[in-house]
């Protein structure tokens, strides 16, 4: 391990910009975690945080968990999916999502995605319901609204329930209507990588009083993590809020692996798990929600500002990866011919790291284990190829984006270039 962490940090001195983005620990206040320890651990902040939930989203109820796959298992409960039971899903997606209707003995049954919006594809949706489906999750992938209305009258054709999954999408609007209003149940997650975060964490929302009430009572008799895995969170969340800086973090990704190496950060390691593990679904602490209701204050500007950062992207690359106002951009997504060389050069430009990178996140191979069939989805195994993102978060300021044209036009990625993907 520490040949290996010898020789990652061996590139620090090989970087061409000291100044280092990363799509983690954006909006982390070590602040918060000081003033909960010094008097904010007297308030039950889980019932107040949820009402900020419910506030975000439109929908009377939110009731919270310690992760958003969980809240989507507990939807999925809630709403009595079970053995013999389909779930539609996007072929683009977490594999969180698949393994939670694994969890609950259903199946997951995908349907291929649009490559302008890398959403879930209305017109495949139809011919991909069987008498044995119940639910279609509507996934509004990197913020960008999908075409949810479309979903929602095939759904009401069928007699179906449609989950919206807004983990990307917190505080977004399609056609003036926020998302996680149009189906029957919406689920959010707050992770480290979403538009606001409690380092981790999720909650599903509703409108209807008596699901409500079963989601509340599949909470109630979840666990609460064990301690020390709170504790872990919460230093975690302090400790990133700091190694993250973008003035820091080009030395400190290292430290960062080392953490994780030694297990003293906090993560759910289910991504590869088609069994249910222990603590799952477990409930969210109320460190986390003093947290999340600070964090959720400013969420409308946060949205403002990923918005405005995405469309300085946008004239950056030359209209590359269309711009909704309505979106949020967790992250702003585009199509190149070359990924791998953009990754390489941008890890010592300017941010470490892809993201979605396969057609289950989190998962690279063995997709048999989640029921998807290599060819099945082929426009989301290309998008999974070609794709690259870019943070949208609150540290990414002018200065920022500046430092990106910079490098971006001494790359040479030109206008024809990045279109050669988009054609495909």
């Amino acid at each position: 391990m520490m040949k290996r962490l010898l020789k990652h940090w061996t590139k620090v001195f090989v970087r061409r910009g000291w100044y280092c983005y990363d799509f983690l620990g954006a909006d982390h206040r070590t602040s918060w975690v000081l003033r909960y320890l010094a008097g904010g651990f007297l308030t039950d902040w889980v019932s107040v945080y949820e009402q900020a939930v419910a506030r975000a989203i439109g929908l009377p109820h939110a009731i919270t968990f310690g992760a958003g796959r969980m809240a989507f298992y507990a939807a999925l409960e809630a709403l009595g999916v079970g053995p013999g039971d389909e779930v539609i899903v996007p072929g683009y997606t977490c594999v969180v999502v698949p393994n939670a209707i694994l969890y609950r003995g259903a199946t997951p049954r995908y349907v291929d995605i649009c490559r302008e919006t890398f959403n879930m594809d209305p017109r495949q949706l139809e011919q991909a319901i069987t008498p044995r489906t119940k639910v279609i999750v509507a996934q509004h992938t990197f913020g960008r609204p999908c075409e949810i209305d479309a979903i929602t009258e095939i759904a009401r054709r069928h007699r179906l329930v449609v989950i919206e999954d807004c983990a990307h999408a917190v505080g977004g609007s399609f056609r003036g209507q926020r998302l996680g209003t149009f189906g029957d149940v919406a689920f959010v997650s707050t992770d480290q990588s979403k538009v606001f975060s409690t380092s981790l964490g999720g909650a599903v929302c509703c409108a209807s009083p008596p699901l409500a009430e079963k989601l509340r009572t599949i909470q109630q008799r979840s666990a609460q993590l064990p301690w020390w895995c709170r504790v872990r969170i919460t230093f975690q969340y302090g400790l990133l809020a700091l190694l993250t800086r973008p003035s820091l973090y080009w030395a400190s990704q290292p430290f960062i692996q080392l953490l994780q190496r030694l297990k003293v950060f906090f993560w759910f390691r289910d991504e590869l798990h088609t069994q249910r593990p222990p603590y799952y679904p477990a409930r969210l602490s109320n460190v986390q929600a003093f947290i999340g209701w600070h964090v959720i204050q400013a969420l409308q500007s946060n949205v403002r500002h990923r918005q405005a950062v995405a469309r300085r992207y946008a004239e950056i690359l030359h209209g590359a990866g269309s711009v909704r106002d309505d979106g949020v951009w967790a992250r702003y997504s585009l199509l190149v011919p070359s990924p791998q060389r953009w990754e390489r050069a941008l890890e010592k430009y300017f941010v470490v790291g892809r993201w979605f990178s396969s057609v289950s996140h989190g998962r690279a191979d063995d997709w048999a284990a989640i029921h998807y069939t290599s060819g099945q989805c082929p426009i989301a195994e290309f998008v999974a190829e070609h794709i690259v993102n870019f943070p949208t978060h609150g540290r990414i300021d002018e200065r920022a984006l500046r430092r990106f044209h910079m490098w971006v036009e001494r790359l040479g990625f030109t206008a024809e270039r990045l279109s050669e993907a988009r054609r495909g």
